[in-house]
């Protein structure tokens, strides 16, 4: 028993007396401390306590619970001014952690209790585990029987177990290209009847969050928030949405050649397939129109990022960007004149980007945009900001323009 179940932003008083009332004790996923002193010696039991927690599966790490033998007999209160005491914390945990803990990782809240505030430290697993605490060089992990230095074995199996993360997501996304390009399929994974022989033009981008992969953990809660909203494919709105083998599907019903459509893993990944954008009436080419590209695609990346981001899926976040039936495609000039350059290849598989939504901005999707530009002979994507401000009002406020 923990209060994971409760959302963070939900954690009030009624949840910390709960803890003294029914008697929840310590375990994996908890830990009290009435008081951890001060100075370096509280600086190296709090970090314990979290580097411990991020290093296993996350936990609340809670102050101002005095406890006995794990259980927790009263609440004792901080003897310190709460947000002068949160500042130290965040401190200790931006510069004394290595690699440094990301932002979206934890979170910290004083909470009035009946007899005194306390305070709460919510720690997430995080995805470039393992992590120490620079003063004391230690790797911590907590377990059902408290917080303990992790031995060599420990040390071993989680750095390769971080490292493999990107690479399955990597993995993944070849395994969905190849899954397209496979003439045995007839047609694509959902109901859409796409024929597999119309392949050409085709936009294929992959939204990820790395928890994807983690296999101690189950993401029904998260596909399930996900298929019951709205999520529009990369050419615009939706005709039909249905479950499917591999989840759910918000799509366009196939006119001739042209499809568009999202695919949601039960996992939490997100797959847009799109033949349209690319796609111009009598043009025997894939054409690459700079503006409507980036107001469809990179409109829609954005409103992807965001749609996780409140639904509170945990980052990071991979993205990629992925051309299928790519060769010959052309790219207009602003002036309306063909680029000499072309696709040289028919897949064209390109680096994938780390997003991390604690910090999230819309101009770091640019580098994918600018990594299409280059391949026709463009140093970078240099329209890119003013299409999307003209996409997104609200943008406008962040570049105060």
């Amino acid at each position: 028993m923990s209060l994971l179940h409760i959302k963070f932003d939900e954690l009030n008083a009624e949840s910390i007396n709960s803890l003294i009332s029914d008697g929840i004790p310590e375990s994996r996923y908890i830990e009290y401390k009435q008081d951890i002193g001060s100075g370096d010696s509280a600086k190296g039991k709090y970090l314990k306590g979290i580097t411990g927690m991020c290093n296993a599966d996350g936990g609340d790490f809670i102050l101002g619970i005095a406890a006995k033998d794990g259980l927790p007999k009263e609440i004792s209160g901080i003897k310190e001014e709460s947000d002068d005491y949160i500042l130290k914390l965040e401190g200790w945990i931006k510069g004394q952690i290595d690699p440094q803990l990301a932002p979206s990782r934890y979170q910290i809240k004083s909470i009035d209790a009946d007899k005194g505030t306390v305070i709460i430290t919510r720690v997430g697993s995080s995805h470039v585990k393992p992590h120490r605490v620079k003063t004391n060089k230690e790797y911590y992990k907590r377990g059902s029987a408290g917080t303990s230095p992790m031995d060599a074995m420990e040390l071993r199996q989680e750095i390769l177990l971080s490292g493999s993360l990107p690479e399955k997501a990597r993995r993944f996304v070849k395994q969905r290209i190849d899954y397209y390009l496979d003439s045995n399929n007839k047609n694509v994974g959902t109901s859409l009847a796409f024929n597999r022989g119309n392949l050409k033009g085709v936009i294929l981008f992959h939204l990820i969050p790395l928890v994807t992969f983690e296999e101690t953990r189950f993401n029904s809660d998260v596909f399930n928030k996900h298929s019951s909203g709205q999520y529009f494919p990369i050419s615009g709105g939706y005709e039909q949405r249905f479950f499917n083998l591999d989840g759910y599907v918000f799509g366009n019903r196939p006119s001739t050649s042209q499809i568009s459509y999202i695919q949601l893993f039960r996992s939490g990944a997100l797959e847009a397939f799109d033949t349209h954008i690319l796609s111009l009436a009598n043009r025997e080419k894939s054409v690459i129109q700079p503006e409507r590209f980036i107001k469809h695609l990179g409109a829609a990346i954005h409103k992807y990022i965001n749609r996780f981001i409140d639904l509170g899926v945990p980052g990071p976040y991979i993205l990629f960007l992925n051309f299928l039936g790519a060769f010959g495609t052309e790219m207009e000039q602003v002036t309306g004149v063909l680029n000499k350059q072309v696709f040289d290849r028919d897949l064209v598989y390109l680096p994938d980007i780390i997003i991390e939504p604690s910090t999230y901005h819309y101009t770091q999707t640019k580098p994918l945009f600018d990594l299409v530009w280059q391949a026709f002979d463009q140093e970078s994507c240099d329209i890119y900001e003013d299409c999307m401000i003209s996409q997104f009002d609200s943008l406008k406020e962040e570049l105060n323009v």
